[in-house]
Formats: C-alpha cells, structure tokens, sequence
C-alpha cells in the first residue's frame, strides 16, 4: 500500500485510475493548455477556474447575508473538471504516483466513453474541487489566521 502526501489523491472514471496532485506544476501545465482558450467563465488559470466551478456548482449564494439561487447554478460542469482533473494527472511526481503522459483530448476522449455514474463524477469533484482544490491549492500559509494544519500522510485504498 503506498502512501500519499497530502497533496496527491487517488481517482477512478469508470475503468480509469489516476492519481491527481495538487501543486505549482499543475497551474502550470494547465495554464500552458488552457489559457486564452477557453470561454468564459474560465480564464485557464488553474485557481480561478477552479473556483468558477465550484461556483457553479453551489444552488445557492449568499447576497447580504440571504440565501438566493444562484444565477450561474449549472451542476457540476464535467468539461471543466475534466480540465483540472487532466491537468493534475499530468504533474503528479513519479516518486509520488503515475503521471498520466497522454495529451488532453486523448485524455478526454478516453475519460468521456467511460462507463461511468452519477457517483463518479461527484467522486472526482470531491477529490478535484474540495479535497485537492479547497484542502491544498487554498491552504493558508502557516502562520496566517485562519491556516489549518496539512493532512496526515493518507494511505491509498487497496484494490
């Protein structure tokens, strides 16, 4: 059983395993395939497209204090994730997980003929957008109010 730092998580689309990390590598691979790219809301700069969907995933917002629907409230928007989920299969360390060596639509083009479900994809956000994306690309610095300690090293589930 290998174990992980803090910063790497390992996926399943359908009959895919893939381990994603989070780091400055990744910002910048995606930013040298995305960026000037993409229509809006995404600009290709890893952190702000990561929050443009998380954004649009959230019902709701909060306007004064008041829960209102969301204007942008699109569900998970898999094309962007399948974006940030590539770029963070591309920077994994070898020493740390196996890099995924192929090009973006190759990657695409294999992850969307997956057989897949609804649990899946909200796996792979769970694992792209909150623990990877909330947990470490957003993690304050030490020392800063608010920071959180780094997770414990995790092991990777057998099997």
């Amino acid at each position: 059983m290998a174990v992980l730092r803090d910063n790497v998580r390992s996926v399943r689309i359908g009959d895919m395993e893939l381990d994603l990390e989070a780091s400055l590598g990744t910002g910048i691979v995606y930013a040298n395939e995305f960026r000037g790219r993409l229509e809006e809301p995404y600009k290709g700069i890893l952190a702000d497209d990561m929050l443009a969907v998380w954004h649009r995933n959230q019902p709701t917002v909060s306007e004064g204090g008041e829960d209102v629907e969301n204007p942008d409230y699109a569900g998970i928007d898999v094309e962007a994730l399948l974006r940030i989920a590539w770029a963070m299969a591309r920077a994994v360390d070898p020493e740390q997980g196996r890099p995924y060596r192929k090009g973006y639509k190759a990657f695409h083009d294999e992850a969307i003929h997956q057989p897949t479900s609804i649990f899946d994809e909200a796996a792979l956000y769970d694992a792209v957008i909150l623990r990877l994306g909330n947990g470490i690309t957003f993690r304050r610095p030490e020392g800063l109010a608010g920071a959180v300690e780094p997770d414990e090293a995790q092991e990777e589930p057998e099997g």
